[in-house]
């Protein structure tokens, strides 16, 4: 389990932490079609620290296809189930 970053000591702390999600935010705006609602649903998904992807293919894959179908160790079926399959209650 990733250990979690101490909370910052100072307004100017903050401040810098602030600064820089901002200009991700400019970056990220950066991409054709994307705005400053979608920059920043993009930048809580992933954060600002790309060192966690060794590449761009590692980023466009998770966030294409991210599993999250398992349960105790088992994978949950993600096919679409037939109408006749559901039952009666539908």
């Amino acid at each position: 389990m990733p250990s979690m970053q101490p909370l910052p000591n100072s307004i100017g702390e903050v401040g810098a932490i602030v600064a820089l999600f901002r200009a991700a935010i400019e970056q990220v705006t950066t991409i054709p079609g994307v705005k400053d609602v979608s920059a920043r649903t993009i930048l809580s998904e992933i954060g600002i620290d790309m060192r966690q992807f060794p590449s761009e293919a590692n980023l466009i894959s998770w966030a294409i296809c991210p599993r999250n179908d398992e349960s105790a160790g088992k994978r949950r079926s993600i096919r679409a189930r037939r109408l006749s399959d559901a039952g009666p209650s539908v």
